[in-house]
């Protein structure tokens, strides 16, 4: 088997070839330089010079707030590049993994979201995600596709770091209380995709399912209790919790999605991946 990453320094990315690396697996990864998915011919060229027998596209355009104003790079990366991705895995009989979000969904349902409910995006963002599912699905039906949400990892930017680098700089937090998230971490993202979906015959949408789930306030709190049981933030870190309305962002976020499918049994907590990550940045100790 020979897997082939795209987004290889995203956050998703940069795990899936660090993955690779520790179980000697044959793959070949590239980021945004070495491969534009947007791009048909080179992905076409690509994928026909590589002859990879999997391909997980963990590239994407994840800025929500910019792409309000820069619809057409969202939609080339979210869109166009995984169409492409899937044209070119069709035509080389590879199986496609292509990664997409929660951001799907508009988050006003009561209950947990399944497979059958029907997208709703509520911003540029997840319209662009919609738009590549769509894509994928229509031209490749082996295609598997992933949806996952609230993604923290070692690579890239990310809520986890945002509220250490804000906690240490001002010692206040002005946090949403009224829209919730499922973290997931990265790493464990990319395990499901190779040690799981890579070799299985899994195809179509599925939904990665995680236990816990916290408004974004009670999760900064989690964050900064373990970093201050790290040393990483000295204690009395105020965090103010205000509700969406009084937040102003570009993009409207989805009040509440919860995912519920595939259950993946991770063998770790939240909380030890959290450290991970803190223990990843470059941050000196606050004694």
């Amino acid at each position: 088997m020979k897997i082939m990453i795209t987004g290889a320094k995203g956050q998703v990315g940069c795990e899936l070839v660090q993955l690779c690396e520790e179980r000697g697996l044959n793959y070949v990864a590239f980021d945004s330089k070495g491969l534009d998915i947007t791009d048909e011919q080179a992905v076409m060229e690509c994928v026909k010079r590589e002859q990879p027998s999997v391909i997980i596209n963990a590239a994407a355009y994840t800025a929500v707030d910019k792409a309000e104003g820069d619809p057409n790079a969202a939609f080339a990366v979210n869109a166009e590049g995984p169409k492409y991705l899937a044209l070119a895995a069709k035509a080389g009989n590879a199986k496609l993994i292509h990664i997409s979000t929660d951001y799907v969904f508009d988050g006003e349902k009561d209950g947990a979201y399944t497979i059958d409910d029907e997208p709703n995006p509520i911003n540029v963002y997840g319209a662009s995600k919609l738009a590549g599912e769509l894509a994928v699905q229509t031209t490749d039906k082996s295609a598997v596709i992933i949806r996952v949400a609230g993604v923290f990892g070692i690579a890239g930017d990310n809520f986890v770091k945002k509220i250490i680098s804000r906690a240490r700089a001002t010692g206040e937090l002005t946090i949403v209380d009224d829209q919730f998230v499922g973290p997931t971490a990265a790493a464990l993202i990319a395990e499901f995709a190779v040690l799981q979906l890579a070799v299985t015959k899994l195809k179509g949408l599925l939904h990665l399912e995680v236990e816990n789930h916290f408004s974004w306030s009670q999760y900064a709190k989690q964050i900064v209790g373990i970093a201050e049981g790290m040393g990483v933030l000295r204690g009395g870190v105020n965090i103010k919790s205000i509700s969406a309305s009084a937040f102003e962002a570009a993009a409207k976020r989805p009040r509440k999605v919860r995912l519920v499918g595939v259950r993946v049994d991770f063998e770790h907590s939240l909380a030890m991946y959290i450290k991970q990550t803190i223990t990843s940045i470059d941050f000196e100790r606050a004694d």
